[in-house]
């Protein structure tokens, strides 16, 4: 009877270190503010740099100062980027209706197989980024190098 009790006990102990161990895991980390950051990298500093108080405020005041400017600095290309996109689609529109005026309409229809065939591929390229052999940059070409297998 103790042997069962025992058993019992260490499952029951045993299923709460779980329970504990997985609500920890379940909880997302929270992002740090701006400030936070330069906190952490200024403790850094000054422990590595042995950085008095008064470098300690001066070196924190311009590092908040370069965060706000980064982060200005990305929400205007994001905004930018957005622009661009709207713009692409309405350039995307007028130019599909100039071609439908110049191309008959079995040309018209190879014409757009042929854009979906490009869509396609671009799909695929996407998936493929960070893949090694991508080049960084404007145009994403595969390394011809790195994707053919070697000739024996």
């Amino acid at each position: 009877m103790k042997k069962n009790m025992m058993k019992v006990l260490k499952c029951i102990v045993a299923l709460t270190f779980l329970m504990q161990g997985s609500a920890v895991l379940a909880q997302k980390p929270q992002k740090m503010t701006p400030e936070q950051r330069v906190d952490k990298s200024l403790t850094e500093m000054k422990t590595k740099l042995n950085l008095t108080d008064e470098q300690t405020a001066k070196v924190r005041e311009m590092m908040i100062t370069r965060q706000q400017q980064n982060i200005t600095e990305r929400k205007a290309i994001r905004a930018q980027q957005q622009q661009m996109k709207e713009n692409n689609k309405v350039r995307n529109k007028a130019f599909q209706a100039d071609m439908a005026k110049v191309l008959t309409p079995e040309q018209m229809k190879g014409f757009q197989q042929m854009r979906q065939e490009k869509v396609q591929q671009m799909k695929q390229m996407r998936g493929m980024k960070g893949a090694p052999g991508l080049k960084r940059g404007g145009n994403q070409q595969p390394d011809q190098k790195q994707l053919t297998p070697p000739k024996e």
